[in-house]
């Protein structure tokens, strides 16, 4: 019902502000649902777009929980050969076997990490890719106002 909204109205010639008043969503989902989903001939459909929506959600249908069986191959190819999330997903992806993404093999590293495990001692970077402290503000301690 949304995509032959967005359809009609894109159509007519409404700004996507309008568009996302009268669906009631915000206008960046407006601005992507017609980036996304247009046809060979850059137009929006409303047809199209609800075959592609469909297309994309059958390929990410597949089983994606962290099983034993992943759980113990990022260990073993983590320990063993010293790979990196991202190599681990990869090699996974092009053997078919079934993998998580990268950010959740670190999220289950740093989870490992903060139980006491040493699977972190294994990643080349020692997981110092992140430059901030994730979540939160931190305040400066002492700080001086400049007014």
């Amino acid at each position: 019902m949304q995509r032959y909204t967005i359809s009609v109205m894109y159509k007519q010639g409404f700004p996507q502000k309008v568009i996302a008043e009268t669906i009631k969503k915000d206008k960046s989902i407006v601005s992507r649902e017609l980036k996304r989903n247009r046809n060979d001939r850059g137009e929006y459909n409303f047809t199209h777009a609800q075959m592609l929506a469909d297309v994309r959600k059958d390929r990410l249908r597949r089983e994606r929980t962290f099983t034993g069986e992943v759980k113990n191959r990022i260990n073993r190819y983590m320990r063993k050969w010293q790979w990196s999330p991202e190599q681990i997903v990869g090699y996974c992806r092009l053997k078919g076997y079934a993998m998580v993404s990268v950010e959740r093999i670190y999220q289950y590293i740093r989870k490992d990490k903060a139980e006491g495990g040493d699977l972190y001692r294994n990643c080349r970077h020692r997981l110092k890719h992140r430059k901030r402290p994730v979540g939160g503000h931190i305040p400066i301690r002492d700080r001086v106002s400049i007014e």
